[in-house]
């Protein structure tokens, strides 16, 4: 997917759960693109499903509409292997993760959330690591990915967002003078 402007409603009072994207044992890559609710009632706007594999490298996906607190407004669902990589993109609504194997591998991003009830959840049988990203907190809620960062990754609140980045230890002056002339976008230090 290139681009263009998509929306779904999804009823789990009826069980009409339509979607924007259902991947089920297939790979579907979105690269621009606007996503959004299309009413107040929605579910989930994508679908991980049967070894459906989502990868998503930039866009804009709005979720924050839902009136049913326990259940919606949720991003994504994820169900049998279902498995999702974000590389980039804007991302407004919660996470849900159900109860059946599945992987997220995040790498970078902006994530808002409105209320708690959208935070990541993630249970035994799904796989959430971060890579990178801003997570921002919104309303109160908390989106700390703290416990879900790869190995080698920090999580540091900066203002009212946690940014995840690389964490590089330096213990020499000549260590220190690498890091600072990597080709690094931003570098952070901290000083223990």
């Amino acid at each position: 997917i290139e681009g263009g402007k998509y929306t779904a409603s999804s009823r789990w009072q009826d069980s009409q759960y339509q979607h924007i994207l259902k991947a089920e044992n297939t790979i579907v890559v979105i690269n621009d693109g606007i996503f959004d609710a299309a009413d107040g009632i929605t579910n989930a706007m994508f679908n991980a499903s049967e070894n459906g594999i989502i990868t998503i490298n930039g866009g804009t996906f709005k979720n924050v509409t839902g009136v049913i607190p326990q259940f919606a407004p949720y991003m994504f669902t994820y169900e049998k292997n279902g498995k999702l990589i974000i590389n980039d993109g804007e991302f407004y609504g919660g996470w849900r993760f159900n109860g059946e194997t599945a992987t997220t591998d995040i790498y970078g991003g902006i994530f808002t959330v409105s209320y708690d009830g959208q935070s990541f959840h993630a249970n035994s049988t799904h796989t959430l690591t971060i890579y990178g990203g801003e997570f921002s907190l919104n309303n109160g809620a908390k989106l700390n990915p703290e416990n879900y960062l790869a190995n080698g990754f920090v999580s540091i609140l900066d203002g009212d967002k946690y940014i995840v980045l690389p964490d590089t230890y330096v213990t020499t002056a000549e260590e220190l003078a690498a890091a600072l002339k990597s080709n690094a976008a931003e570098i952070n230090v901290i000083l223990y």
